[in-house]
């Protein structure tokens, strides 16, 4: 095993963009002093990483910089470092006024925020799966976009009373979340029945359902008049959604969330029994992370107007065997859309001449899959977009 200061010679002053993505042989990094930036996913899924030691001239720290670093226990910064400092192994901005990144494997199980903080930053305690308590101080007033997402063990949330703002999918995949709290918050954060919404000029956007809740249906009030990219993905119990009669904004049609016009695919409930879902021929979008974890599904009809399958759409749906692409509309699939379909056996795109793109781990660890047919217009294949899909023989035009 080796650890990457031979790879980061004295001189370097910055860590690209995925430099040193999945590498599994790195368990300490210590950043020679010339280093300045450290960019996205620069060290992301280096899960052997363990200890980080940055020196005085580091400036810039992705919010992506390590994530998914799942040894990941401690971050230290040179005490003459201008702009971020350390604490027990956390990582903070030099004031102290923002929690940058909490290693993914510090064991603690509870984690109290210091009076000093107001802001916890994108991605600041993604995955970090040992925790089951996050404790606020009333200081605490924004939570960046999926600070806390993944954090699969946290069960509870109480709002401070002055926080602001929280970001997109601030706990999506916190599956073990019964429930939210926000009494006495003065920013128009509510809750009814553990679920948490704000305010909107006497509407209601429903920011996010507690994924642990022990309910197998849930009705979305009239007044509800947002929801929340993610707000619903991968509850624990829910098998059924609907919408209240006089909802404008959206509809269910057996059990599953659409838009009013049923042109979004919002919500296919993960545990919705069936072993085959097809799809109304409007939809034209599969959102983020709509279907995901549904594990009873085998076979997936697509809408004759589909052209866009969103980021993780499909991921882990563990018994999906079959899609069908049935129009010839389809433009793009992103990021990790079906990721962990480990029955996928084939996929056909020949007829799907508008296809431009599929993104990087759209079938990350589709162990299954044996044959994939490109359209003759040769969409561009990114980065580990099949990558360990081992019984997959990939010819040259899938090199990406």
């Amino acid at each position: 095993m080796k650890t990457i200061d031979n790879f980061v010679p004295e001189g370097k002053t910055c860590v690209a963009e995925s430099e040193f993505y999945f590498r599994k042989d790195i368990i300490i990094f210590m950043a020679p002093d010339s280093l300045k930036r450290i960019e996205a996913w620069a060290f992301a899924y280096c899960t052997g990483l363990r200890e980080v030691y940055l020196g005085e001239n580091v400036e810039y720290i992705s919010p992506l910089a390590f994530d998914a670093c799942d040894s990941l226990e401690w971050i230290e910064v040179s005490e003459k470092n201008p702009y971020y400092m350390t604490v027990d192994g956390v990582l903070y901005s030099k004031d102290g006024n923002t929690i940058i990144r909490y290693p993914e494997k510090k064991r603690a199980v509870s984690f109290a925020i210091p009076d000093y903080v107001t802001t916890v930053g994108e991605n600041a305690f993604n995955r970090c799966r040992n925790l089951t308590e996050v404790i606020f101080s009333e200081n605490v007033t924004e939570l960046q976009d999926k600070s806390f997402a993944y954090c699969t063990n946290l069960q509870k949330i109480n709002l401070p009373a002055f926080m602001r703002t929280i970001g997109n999918a601030v706990f999506a995949d916190c599956y073990c979340l019964k429930e939210f709290r926000a009494d006495g918050n003065q920013y128009h954060w509510i809750v009814e029945n553990g679920v948490l919404f704000r305010e909107e000029s006497d509407r209601l956007f429903l920011k996010q359902f507690p994924l642990g809740k022990e309910m197998d249906e849930y009705t979305v009030d009239r007044d509800v008049c947002k929801i929340a990219e993610r707000a619903f993905s991968c509850a624990a119990f829910l098998r059924k959604i609907k919408t209240d009669i006089c909802q404008n904004f959206y509809q269910s049609d057996a059990g599953v969330l659409y838009s009013k016009d049923m042109k979004r695919l919002i919500y296919y409930p993960s545990r919705k029994e069936g072993t085959v879902f097809d799809m109304p021929d409007c939809v034209e979008t599969i959102c983020n992370s709509s279907v995901k974890q549904n594990r009873c599904l085998k076979k997936v009809l697509c809408s004759r107007s589909l052209q866009l399958i969103e980021r993780h759409a499909l991921e882990e749906c563990s018994s999906l065997e079959k899609i069908v692409f049935r129009g010839c509309a389809l433009r793009r699939i992103e990021w990790s859309a079906f990721c962990d379909c480990i029955k996928l056996e084939e996929v056909d795109f020949s007829k799907q001449c508008l296809l431009k793109e599929i993104s990087s781990f759209s079938f990350l660890n589709c162990s299954s899959m044996r044959k994939v047919s490109l359209p003759p217009s040769a969409p561009v294949i990114r980065k580990g977009a099949f990558k360990n899909c081992a019984l997959l023989r990939i010819p040259k035009v899938f090199s990406s």
